[in-house]
């Protein structure tokens, strides 16, 4: 079977949990103020002015790692935002990328994600190793360390059973044990002959998404607003939900996402109608200072990329507590990524936005962040 197309990740369906925190659409504690206030603000790195960037990271020694989609290579600056080094070009050769997805910072090392292999980095950005992924059955989500990481599928089309996992994966002895398990259907995706075409659409494609800390795994299925909480182990350690109606949007909305895509019109038809027909319920979750941090999509007509509409902040257990919105200024706007372009680490937010003139730069705010005793 032949493909013309491959940026998937496809609706899964959880099953054997049932909800123990099951919240209103309506903080308990009402709306939180971030109280930004701007550190540091760059627009080019070194002589290379920011094309798209999809990608940041922040490491514990405040270095900041950037992927730039539009420029096809990462850059590093330091904590006071100057400019170190470019690194991880696009390309076949050691240290070169192709095809790029996640990065994650563990260990004191950059680790990128590609569509053959992992490439290993030091946190200057000098290039160490890469490791072929043919002995993953799925992409990794969460680096633990260096050498372990939790994986789930992102794509059907080589589950031909219907069902996927959560594991936790060793590299280097390659041992895995089973999170989680939940089924999978088709979504997204088109067919014509022998050949396949699926896609996803950022803030309307259902996404398994998740995030780790301190031996608890948040996880959940972006059609519906329910995170699951498990351990590493497999133990499953509740599930909570919020009950909040979705947006919906047409047909013709769904199709404009295809409107400069090389796809056979019959096969457009079959996107177009497999693809849902209302806005995902979250697309990112973060866990910081003991709070559950929910990312809440919002699909604008005539815009190709969602924005983040606002943050939904849980207690450990998921007890929604606070609704937070980050306001730049009238002259500034996020850069949505469908990787990650929003990065709190500390006490400090560290984004990627655009003015008015479509400019892209990077800023760092100080931030106030709840705490566990409010």
């Amino acid at each position: 079977m032949s493909k013309i197309g491959c940026l998937l990740i496809p609706l899964l369906v959880v099953v054997s949990l049932s909800a123990d925190v099951k919240n209103v659409d309506k903080p308990k504690k009402g709306v939180w103020d971030f109280e930004l206030e701007e550190i540091w603000q760059i627009k080019k790195a070194g002589g290379d002015v920011f094309g798209r960037p999809f990608s940041l990271l922040v490491s514990e020694e405040e270095h900041v790692y950037i992927y730039d989609a539009g420029n096809d290579i990462n850059y590093i600056f330091d904590g006071d935002g100057r400019f170190m080094k470019a690194f991880a070009p696009a390309g076949q050769g050691p240290g070169e990328i192709q095809g790029q997805g996640l990065s994650f910072v563990v260990d004191e090392k950059v680790i990128i994600d590609s569509m053959g292999s992992l490439h290993y980095f030091s946190g200057e950005g000098e290039y160490i190793k890469s490791l072929k992924k043919d002995t993953l059955q799925y992409d990794p989500h969460i680096f633990l360390s260096a050498n372990e990481c939790i994986t789930a599928p992102l794509t059907m089309i080589h589950m031909s059973d219907g069902n996927g996992e959560i594991q936790r994966l060793n590299l280097g002895s390659e041992e895995k044990s089973k999170i989680a398990t939940f089924s999978v259907f088709e979504e997204g995706v088109a067919r014509s002959g022998d050949q396949v075409v699926d896609v996803i659409v950022p803030g309307l494609t259902p996404t398994m998404t998740m995030a780790y800390s301190e031996g608890r795994l948040y996880w959940g299925m972006n059609n519906s607003y329910v995170i699951n909480i498990s351990g590493l182990d497999g133990k499953k350690l509740g599930v909570f939900e919020v009950k909040r109606k979705k947006t919906e949007v047409s047909g013709s909305f769904k199709k404009k996402y295809f409107t400069n895509e090389n796809i056979p019109p019959d096969m457009l038809k079959q996107l177009v109608d497999s693809l849902p027909n209302k806005i995902s319920c979250f697309h990112r979750i973060d866990l910081l200072e003991g709070f559950v941090y929910v990312y809440v999509p919002e699909l604008e007509l005539g815009q190709k990329w969602p924005k983040i509409k606002q943050i939904d902040i849980f207690s450990p257990e998921g007890e929604y507590l606070y609704k937070a919105q980050f306001e730049f200024g009238k002259d500034l706007k996020l850069l949505f990524s469908p990787l990650y372009n929003f990065k709190i680490k500390g006490e400090n937010l560290y984004v990627v936005l655009t003015d008015t003139d479509d400019n892209v730069l990077i800023s760092k705010y100080r931030i106030n962040l709840p705490i566990g005793s409010r």
